[in-house]
């Protein structure tokens, strides 16, 4: 990949909201948490996540600092919260979450799961853990790359958007089933294609690496400090 391919990459997905600190904490809200805005919390819908939802959600925030500059770091609940919080409420429409960009406000940082996947495993390779990893990138600053967001109208090329290259996008990867073999009933071998998604950020969400706390100059960096926090699906 040459430089100038390299730097449509990192427009693409770059929304231009970032933090302005390498160090980003993150909690987990528990039954005791509070709020500072009530739109989601105060929904019917609202929820924790569990123990094992818990630890699925600090292993994609691993997953997420194992190839960017900025390091994430634990608060505990009740006693304090994090820039990055996640929770259940209703997300309305079918989309399964969405997440506010970086910003200074309550919301920025904060990731609402729709309330259908509160039975959700979260396993890797399943794909309620891949809507975790995509929901981390809206987090971090990335965009869709088939949609102008945030300060980039940057697009990514219809070849190269798909989860292959990125968990960023919401085009499928062809081939991506395994195949489960089993005997049948009438005693015939059987199949069924069994999907699998992304269980670590891809090649373009990692080379946007250093660009996730500072932003080069063809994508000014900003930060949302007043009106509507930006939330994406």
């Amino acid at each position: 990949m040459d430089n100038q391919e390299k730097t449509l990459v990192i427009d693409a997905l770059s929304s231009g909201l970032v933090w302005q600190s390498s160090a980003i904490s993150f909690s987990v809200p528990t039954s005791g948490s509070t709020w500072a805005y009530s739109a989601e919390s105060n929904h019917a819908a609202y929820g924790v996540l569990s123990a094992t939802q818990t630890s699925a959600f600090r292993a994609t925030l691993q997953a997420w600092d194992d190839v960017i500059a900025a390091n994430f770091y634990e608060i505990q609940e009740p006693q304090a919260s994090g820039q990055v919080r996640v929770a259940f409420t209703d997300v309305g429409g079918v989309e399964p979450g969405y997440a506010y960009y970086p910003s200074n406000l309550p919301q920025g940082g904060d990731i609402w799961l729709d309330d259908s996947l509160k039975s959700a495993a979260f396993t890797p390779g399943s794909y309620s853990y891949f809507i975790l990893l995509h929901e981390l990138g809206h987090v971090l600053g990335l965009k869709h790359p088939h949609e102008a967001s945030g300060n980039s109208t940057t697009l990514l090329p219809l070849p190269l958007d798909d989860m292959r290259h990125t968990v960023m996008s919401y085009r499928e990867q062809p081939n991506r089933y395994i195949l489960d073999f089993y005997v049948n009933e009438a005693g015939d071998l059987a199949y069924k294609a069994i999907p699998v998604y992304a269980s670590s950020p891809m090649w373009m969400c990692w080379r946007c690496r250093r660009f996730m706390v500072w932003m080069p100059p063809r994508v000014p960096a900003m930060t949302s400090t007043v009106g509507t926090a930006v939330k994406h699906y």
